[in-house]
């Protein structure tokens, strides 16, 4: 007890001559901003990368809801949610939850941000069979981000038939979404898997 209790009073001294604001400051200065940001290497686009995967899944369940409930072999029950019986009569109404084509639009725009950003023409030498040849850093990234949101528009056509905005340019702030929103090409399923 007799070391215990100075102990404490030490670590309770020393604790009362800090001042809040060293706690609490971050030591990080650095802002980003949308200029600033560049994928310019591997490392800059993993997490732009995996951050459309990450939004992928969010939408996979609604995505599958829709297809499935509108299949030719599915009823729904009597005792279902009418939200997914809306789904099943392809009468979905605004407040139904499951109708949001916004959270496609944010990953089609993260897509447009990495599409516009990589550097698909960024090398390294890489060494196959002894010898150096140039490989592409970001072009199976690049191409699986194209294919990601063909899939989202085709997701949007089936969905919602007609009248699709399609959007392949980022859009950054909310000055460019109304103008965008007023210019934007609308396509139905058709147009949308022949452009």
């Amino acid at each position: 007890m007799k070391y215990i209790l100075p102990t404490m009073l030490l670590a309770m001294g020393a604790t009362a001559f800090v001042s809040c604001d060293d706690m609490l400051d971050m030591g990080n200065e650095n802002v980003l901003y949308v200029d600033d940001n560049t994928l310019k290497s591997a490392n800059d686009t993993v997490n732009t990368f995996v951050g459309i995967l990450s939004q992928l899944q969010k939408i996979g369940v609604r995505t599958n809801l829709f297809g499935e409930l509108r299949g030719d072999l599915v009823t729904v029950s009597k005792i279902a949610n009418s939200n997914l019986k809306e789904i099943a009569e392809f009468n979905v109404s605004d407040d139904n939850p499951y109708n949001s084509p916004r959270d496609y639009y944010a990953v089609i725009n993260n897509c447009n941000y990495f599409l516009a950003n990589a550097d698909t023409e960024l090398t390294e030498k890489r060494y196959q069979n002894g010898q150096a040849q140039a490989y592409f850093v970001l072009r199976a990234e690049a191409l699986a981000v194209r294919s990601i949101r063909a899939w989202l528009y085709l997701q949007l056509g089936q969905i919602y038939g007609e009248n699709i905005p399609v959007v392949k340019e980022p859009i950054l702030s909310f000055e460019d979404a109304e103008s965008y929103l007023q210019t934007a090409p609308k396509m139905n399923l058709q147009q949308i898997c022949q452009g």
